[in-house]
């Protein structure tokens, strides 16, 4: 029998969020800088770094206003921006994707 699980969870009591974590300075971080693709090393470059606090802090008041998606920085305009106009944040990516592909033939 199958059934749905946001039923199951709101007869249950429990709550699920879902934390989309930015750059966050970790070791973990360090360590996938190794072996990300240039590209996305390119593309990282304009993004903010945050401390493993402040996700922290944000995480945790996320969670007590019972948010579902809990984003940090700079990722909540652009999923508002992508809900409104899909379009645009595609050509937006693409364009930077692009950007830094012409970056990285040029070095």
């Amino acid at each position: 029998m199958f059934f749905n699980a946001s039923f199951f969870f709101y007869f249950s009591n429990i709550t699920v969020s879902i934390l989309y974590p930015p750059d966050t300075d970790t070791p973990g971080f360090e360590k996938e800088n190794r072996t990300k693709p240039v590209e996305t090393a390119i593309l990282s470059e304009k993004a903010k770094l945050f401390s493993p606090d402040q996700v922290a802090k944000q995480y945790i008041k996320g969670l007590a206003k019972g948010k579902f998606h809990i984003m940090i920085g700079e990722s909540i305009w652009i999923w508002r921006l992508y809900r409104l106009f899909p379009g645009l944040v595609h050509w937006v990516t693409d364009r930077d994707l692009r950007n830094a592909r012409k970056r990285l033939s040029s070095e």
